[in-house]
């Protein structure tokens, strides 16, 4: 029912007045508070980019100096770089399989990691395993290795096609989502375990190939003779007689055959070179 006041208004007129007026007012209200949200929004996602960036250039503190945290495979840490001569060896760049020899059988010495130092080359596996207990640490396994290495990018910003190894951390940008450098290319690193007869823990490896799918340890588990970009062209390289150590990433001069998916089953254990390395893991 419409009822007129006084002065000849509406009160339905009036009141629906003083409606939209409230309505308008709340809208506004309601305007500036979702400004205010998505400032308050805009502002918290640039200091959490900003914390981001800070907290993963830090040091992290469930892991000794010079290793990452990998979330994965319950958890677990690695050595940042590729390992290098550590303080109290002979040799601070072996050069050979035999002052490799010297440096493992001195008292006192142990691998590090750490940026701009010359990788250590020319040992083997056992070597390696021996020189990462001496450290406190275990030589990497297949599944550790390869859960540190997601991430990596499978370009030329890692070391794959120049020739010769670059110091420790030279190329920052060939880095894993869990913050490990030059898993891709620069040396080949050992890893723990060997292929016996083709074999490799109770299952036979596939043949020599372009990687065409991987465990859960990034093993390949097929292969083929063609490229497959969705493998990133990694190669798997395999001797089905003898016993193989296992080598994984790629090297120097490896170009697109290098990657995380890249794996070395041809060679003994006892094998050394300029372009195999290794690193720890605890």
């Amino acid at each position: 029912m419409r009822v007129r006041n006084g002065d000849g208004s509406d009160s339905s007129s009036r009141s629906g007045g003083r409606l939209r007026a409230a309505i308008g007012g709340g809208l506004a209200v309601l305007a500036a508070v979702a400004l205010a949200t998505i400032g308050i929004g805009a502002s918290d996602s640039l200091e959490s980019s900003l914390v981001g960036s800070f907290l993963r250039d830090q040091p992290d503190t469930r892991c000794p100096q010079g290793m990452v945290f990998v979330s994965a495979a319950d958890g677990f840490c690695i050595d940042r770089y590729e390992a290098s001569v550590g303080d109290g060896c002979i040799y601070a760049e072996p050069a050979s399989a035999g002052e490799t020899k010297v440096n493992i059988d001195q008292q006192g010495c142990a691998p590090a990691s750490v940026s701009g130092a010359v990788p250590w080359h020319y040992i083997s596996q056992h070597e390696a395993q021996l020189a990462c207990a001496k450290a406190g640490k275990h030589l990497a396994t297949n599944r550790e290795w390869y859960a540190a290495a997601l991430g990596t990018p499978d370009s030329v910003v890692c070391n794959i096609d120049t020739g010769a190894a670059t110091t420790t951390g030279a190329l920052s940008e060939c880095r894993s989502a869990a913050g490990a450098v030059d898993m891709v290319g620069n040396l080949w690193e050992w890893v723990d375990g060997v292929v016996l007869d083709g074999l490799f823990q109770g299952r036979t490896l596939p043949a020599a190939g372009y990687v065409a799918a991987v465990d859960e340890a990034g093993i390949p588990a097929a292969t083929t003779t063609t490229p497959q970009d969705t493998l990133n062209n990694d190669r798997f390289w395999i001797n089905m007689p003898g016993v193989q150590g296992m080598l994984r990433g790629g090297h120097f001069g490896g170009g697109r055959d290098a990657g995380i998916y890249g794996t070395y089953a041809a060679s003994p254990p006892s094998f050394t070179g300029d372009a195999v390395g290794f690193r720890c893991a605890l």
